[in-house]
């Protein structure tokens, strides 16, 4: 039987494996990123070319563990279909923007910011991880540019303190590509290129 951390676990990232549904929820940390990036992998390798069905519902996490997350899914060789549920913030958000098909439930919240950090040590690794986190955000404003048509000088302004949108402003920002509700169609998804 498994232990009170296990189920919780698996309640945060569930595959339904007949229906080719992955389940988001939850912050995101290594072993979520783990069994995400292990349940994509099955799904992509079982039918390369049916889609894989992502919902989202997180307040965001680690940037590393995301990354990892995004990662897989440019790898995946099926097209992959991201749907916003409830709220998506921080690093999710790049998630739900990278799908073949990106869809928003009308009720759900987008938060989007620069990368945090909790930075400890001398003055010199200060220096080291302020020039390391840099890094890492210029990537992620390249993405979300990829992503949305957005010149990055936009996104640096947008993105300087939390910015929440509705379903609608996401629509609008470019972050997806429709609102679903009761009488969306699915029909096929191509794959395309993300990187």
């Amino acid at each position: 039987m498994a232990d009170d951390d296990d189920y919780v676990d698996d309640i945060e990232v569930t595959c339904i494996e007949d229906q080719r549904i992955i389940m988001l929820t939850g912050e995101i940390d290594e072993r979520k990123a783990q069994q995400f990036i292990r349940y994509l992998v099955l799904l992509s390798s079982q039918n390369p070319a049916e889609h894989i069905t992502i919902y989202i519902s997180t307040y965001g996490g680690d940037m590393y563990e995301m990354n990892a997350m995004y990662d897989a899914m440019c790898l995946a060789k099926c097209p992959i279909h991201t749907i916003g549920i409830g709220k998506v913030m921080s690093a999710g958000v790049l998630l739900l923007a990278a799908g073949d098909r990106r869809s928003i439930a009308e009720h759900t919240s987008i938060m989007m910011h620069q990368v945090n950090t909790e930075v400890y040590g001398t003055v010199t690794d200060l220096s080291i991880e302020v020039k390391h986190t840099k890094a890492l955000q210029d990537t992620m404003y390249k993405l979300y540019s990829k992503y949305t048509g957005k010149p990055i000088k936009q996104l640096e302004t947008d993105l300087k303190s939390d910015n929440y949108l509705t379903a609608q402003e996401a629509l609008d920002y470019g972050l997806v590509d429709e609102i679903m509700s009761s009488t969306t169609q699915l029909t096929k998804i191509k794959k395309r290129r993300r990187r």
